[in-house]
């Protein structure tokens, strides 16, 4: 059988977990609960995901990233304080929730829940990660083409592609 090697517009699962500098395990998966991704979308960290190129099924890798090629960097920005009122009810407000608003021209910023407190929300532009360098130990679990559709739809569809997008 033919080994698929990871390139652009490769689907790829894998087992991993994630630690800090210090060995701290902050996030991991393995089967149904590990990462799947279309390579080359910029849907996990660039480090991590150059670190991944050319790879196939068995391969493990650990990989140390700094914050640049992670999470980002802490940036300068101010925290924004907002009234709980003016967010959506049904939104989940605890700490470390991402939120993602629209301006009126259509473009998107992604922001972080930082503390709810007294009827106020703050929220941040930086990453909860962000800031840190992370460890990746990783097995990759599977390698295949996306489907014509997972590409043009921007992610991984089920096993084989199949997916039904349903309103």
């Amino acid at each position: 059988m033919l080994r698929v090697k990871i390139g652009k517009d490769s689907v790829v699962a894998f087992d991993f977990v994630m630690t800090d500098e210090e060995g701290t395990v902050i996030d991991e998966g393995a089967g149904e609960d590990g990462m799947r991704y279309l390579h080359g979308q910029g849907q996990i960290p660039p480090g991590l995901e150059r670190a991944l190129e050319g790879k196939e099924v068995g391969d493990k890798l650990d990989v140390t990233i700094e914050p640049k090629d992670a999470f980002g960097e802490r940036s300068d920005t101010e925290d924004l304080k907002v009234p709980r009122g003016e967010l959506p009810e049904e939104m989940p407000l605890e700490p470390g929730a991402e939120l993602v608003a629209e301006s009126d021209g259509g473009e998107q910023t992604t922001f972080w829940v930082v503390e709810v407190d007294n009827g106020w929300v703050t929220l941040t532009r930086d990453h909860p990660l962000s800031g840190l360098t992370v460890k990746f130990a990783v097995t990759v679990t599977e390698v295949r083409e996306a489907t014509a559709e997972e590409v043009e739809h921007g992610h991984v569809h089920g096993p084989g592609g199949e997916h039904s997008h349903s309103e």
